[in-house]
């Protein structure tokens, strides 16, 4: 499951729990009401500001939030699991950055496996020469 599977499932439990149709949801998190359609699909592309702000409203954790149904392992990508926790207990001056890296490394994960599934030959990047 990647992140934004992890966030849309996230979301509707959520939006079932509190007996909320899309529209009351959207308004209690504070989003369009488009963009919270296309989260729960797991199309929407949230980015780290509103993250915070809907997990602040539903009183999660951001690892909570994105990684709540992603089994831990202490391998590979599921290793990032851990890491929400560890970025809280950073200084606030850093702790924002932190996160948005965080994302960025999960982003790069799912599209190494969207990449992967669509079996695409290896080819060198752009600047580089296969050895």
């Amino acid at each position: 499951m990647d992140i934004k599977e992890n966030i849309a499932a996230t979301l509707r439990e959520e939006m079932q729990r509190r007996k909320l149709s899309t529209e009351a949801f959207a308004r209690f998190l504070g989003v369009g009401k488009t963009s919270l359609q296309n989260y729960l699909r797991g199309k929407g592309n949230p980015g780290l500001n509103t993250l915070e702000l809907i997990a602040e409203k539903l009183g999660l954790s951001m690892e909570e939030l994105l990684f709540r149904r992603q089994p831990f392992s202490p391998f590979g990508r599921a290793a990032l699991n851990a890491v929400p926790g560890e970025i809280m207990r950073l200084h606030p001056y850093v702790r924002s950055g932190a996160q948005t890296q965080l994302l960025s490394l999960q982003f790069l994960y799912d599209l190494s496996d969207n990449l992967s599934r669509e079996q695409l030959p290896d080819r060198p990047l752009p600047g580089e020469r296969m050895t």
